[in-house]
């Protein structure tokens, strides 16, 4: 179930990134169609404001997606 400020994104995916360098990173990932996601996909980090108001604090979202 996803909190309030997530519910407009739902469904979403969930997973940990590896980057090249070896770092992992908990994340959103988003993509075309869920079932389309596949552990050892290539992936690009992108970033996002919140569109909501809300009394958590304001930062920039990274998440990832398909590389184009």
């Amino acid at each position: 179930m996803a909190p309030p400020q997530f519910k407009h994104m739902t469904p979403y995916a969930v997973g940990i990134v590896e980057m090249a360098e070896g770092v992992k990173l908990p994340s959103i990932i988003r993509v075309a169609r869920l079932e389309l996601l596949k552990i050892g996909m290539e992936l690009e980090a992108d970033f996002s404001t919140n569109p909501q108001e809300s009394a958590w604090p304001q930062w920039p979202r990274y998440f990832f997606k398909e590389t184009a």
